[in-house]
């Protein structure tokens, strides 16, 4: 939805502008998800919390 509207009002300039920052979201979040769920099996296996 967001590159239609990108490429329709702001051009084929703008699409390829814009990607790296939308690329940079999508990496930084699948990032920040991985680090949390090895934060939290390392503290699971340390037997600092329990499952839950």
């Amino acid at each position: 939805m967001v590159k239609s509207a990108v490429s329709r009002y702001g051009g084929e300039r703008m699409y390829f502008t814009i990607r790296p920052l939308f690329l940079g979201l999508l990496i930084g979040d699948v990032g920040g998800q991985a680090f949390w769920a090895v934060v939290c099996a390392v503290a699971m296996a340390a037997g600092w919390v329990t499952g839950g």
